[in-house]
């Protein structure tokens, strides 16, 4: 599933001076520079390059181009509101901590959301998701994940949850309502 909606369009030039428009994941970002300072939205951030670490303050999140790119490690310390289409957000991160510092409540998409991260322990046991629709691969691929909290999850909007918990081969410990498994027609298809 591809959406233009996360391209941005750069200009290149060739070695024969030739101009070529490329387009990129603005997801994708380049590493920042030791000190760099930032905005997400109204969310203020910095960078420790020592630590590949992402630390944000509180606000309301950009809706498009996370400032971090893959395998960082991201710090929240107040509460930072999240948009509502979150699909690829954490997307290959190295780790993450202060998650209950995020407001999920208006989220409707989290499509691959943790899709390749390299953590470990997941407790989304307070996400609000009673407005989610799109929880598709999710966790797909997170190897490294040994335990996850799901507990609280709503699915009652849920259609499509299809390879949710794909490819989790560490995962030793799953916490879900099971109430919130049994409103899906298709259960077999998040594994």
């Amino acid at each position: 599933m591809s959406s233009n909606s996360n391209l941005v369009e750069s200009k290149v030039t060739t070695k024969s001076d030739q101009v070529v428009a490329l387009k990129t994941k603005a997801a994708i970002q380049p590493k920042a520079v030791q000190g760099e300072t930032g905005t997400w939205g109204t969310v203020d951030w910095t960078y420790d390059n020592s630590t590949d670490t992402y630390t944000f303050g509180g606000g309301i999140a950009g809706t498009s181009g996370a400032p971090w790119p893959q395998s960082s490690n991201l710090i929240f310390t107040d509460k930072v509101t999240l948009p509502t289409d979150c699909s690829n957000l954490f997307f290959g991160i190295q780790s993450i901590k202060g998650e209950t510092c995020l407001d999920t409540s208006q989220i409707t998409n989290m499509y691959s959301m943790f899709r390749t991260a390299k953590v470990t322990n997941l407790d989304l046991s307070y996400f609000d998701t009673s407005k989610v629709t799109n929880m598709n691969c999710m966790f797909d691929s997170c190897n490294s994940l040994t335990n996850l909290d799901l507990s609280n999850f709503d699915t009652s909007e849920v259609t499509d949850m299809s390879n949710m918990l794909k490819n989790l081969i560490g995962l030793r410990k799953l916490f879900w309502d099971k109430y919130g498994f049994y409103q899906l027609m298709q259960i077999s298809l998040i594994l």
